[in-house]
């Protein structure tokens, strides 16, 4: 047998042995699985508000003296005014004749007081020479040169001196009466002139105009102008029951008014009542500035109750069940169960409060398909918990 003969043959005796080492199976290798990293990030909580632009305090104008006619008008609708500033001018010339009226009255008035008082005077000396003759008189009744009669006579003369003064006083007080109600009425007289020259009583807007020339003014019915005090508004807002206990006062609003666009603001008043029927209360938010903003523009925005910067991971992350929340954590290679308090949900993560540190490792997701203590083969870190970025750069809904 040849050299190479003999070779084919032990390569055909061998083949079977070279086949079943081939056919061998490899080790099975853990499942692979998509894990996130533990970091810190920012977290919002806020509450969804639709509404109003209002008037945070509008004065109503009227007059204050009823009957005249409209004479001028000095303001516009939009006009700035100060306190003080002249919108309308009412006809005064009866007015006018009323003050002179009531004047002539007070005239008359004085010129009897003083004849009473002057009464008074001489009713004061009749008085003191009755006083003065019974004085005599009775001491001559007891020296016995005077008669009865005398003395009668002079006691008589006395008391109807005193009666008399008496009399006159009371024309005095009576008198002094009158004209104090004179005065009263002469005054009245004289505000009616005054304020038939309708003026502001505040600065502000204004935001309404009713009035019109030759119109009589009535104090009743519409007012004749509406003033935005101090030209502040503010935003009102509904909120639903469930939400509304998140709220406090002096949080932050991003608001987008109609026309205007975003504006920031924050929370001035919160209605201590709900309303039985619709389930929403009132929330007044005070805006930064009132540019642009006019009572009536639609307003929508969040009001935000809550910003923080905590730990978060995906939240596929976090399995909720009825005893509490849990992750899976990888350490090497291998899943722990954690059990973890979560928070606040935004851009698609979940706040840590408690259970995790900063850097460690969790299953980003598919953790219902697991057991505690699986060995596991992490792929890449693909899905953290989002970066910490400034207010503005964040744009979903935050919810509990």
């Amino acid at each position: 047998m040849t050299r190479l003969t003999l070779t084919a043959a032990l390569l055909f005796a061998a083949a079977p042995a070279f086949a079943q080492v081939a056919a061998e199976p490899s080790p099975p290798q853990p499942p692979a699985v998509t894990v996130a990293t533990v970091t810190p990030t920012r977290f919002v909580q806020r509450v969804p508000v639709a509404g109003n632009v209002v008037a945070r305090q509008e004065v109503l104008v009227a007059p204050e003296v009823s009957g005249q006619r409209v004479e001028a008008l000095e303001v516009q609708v939009g006009d700035s005014v100060e306190a003080g500033d002249v919108l309308a001018r009412l006809d005064q010339r009866v007015l006018k004749r009323q003050v002179e009226l009531q004047q002539s009255v007070v005239h008359r008035t004085q010129a009897n007081l003083e004849q009473a008082r002057a009464q008074v005077a001489a009713q004061t000396a009749a008085l003191d020479q009755a006083d003065a003759a019974l004085d005599r008189a009775q001491q001559l009744r007891k020296s016995g040169t005077g008669t009865q009669a005398t003395l009668d006579q002079a006691v008589s003369n006395q008391a109807s001196a005193a009666a008399a003064l008496k009399a006159a006083q009371d024309t005095v007080t009576t008198s002094e009466a009158q004209l104090r109600e004179a005065e009263i009425n002469r005054d009245l007289a004289q505000e009616d002139l005054e304020n038939s020259v309708v003026t502001a009583p505040v600065a502000g807007i204004i935001t309404q105009r009713n009035a019109m020339i030759g119109s009589v003014a009535a104090a009743s019915g519409e007012p004749m102008f509406r003033i935005l005090q101090g030209g502040l508004v503010d935003v009102e807002t509904e909120v639903i029951e469930t939400q509304l206990g998140q709220i406090t006062l002096g949080d932050r609003a991003e608001l987008d008014v109609a026309g205007v666009g975003p504006l920031l603001g924050h929370v001035r008043r919160i209605d201590p009542t709900v309303d039985a029927t619709s389930r929403l209360g009132t929330v007044q938010i005070e805006p930064e500035n009132n540019l642009g903003l006019r009572p009536g523009l639609f307003t929508g925005g969040w009001i935000i109750t809550a910003e923080r910067q905590s730990l978060g991971v995906p939240v596929s992350a976090v399995i909720d069940e009825t005893g509490g929340a849990w992750v899976f954590a990888v350490e090497d290679g291998v899943l722990h169960r954690r059990d973890v308090t979560p928070g606040l949900f935004w851009n698609g993560n979940r706040e840590i409060l408690s259970g995790l540190k900063d850097g460690d490792t969790v299953l980003a997701r598919a953790a219902g398909f697991f057991s505690d203590g699986d060995p596991v083969r992490p792929l890449a870190t693909t899905t953290e918990a989002a970066p910490i970025a400034p207010p503005e750069a964040s744009t979903e809904t935050a919810s509990e």
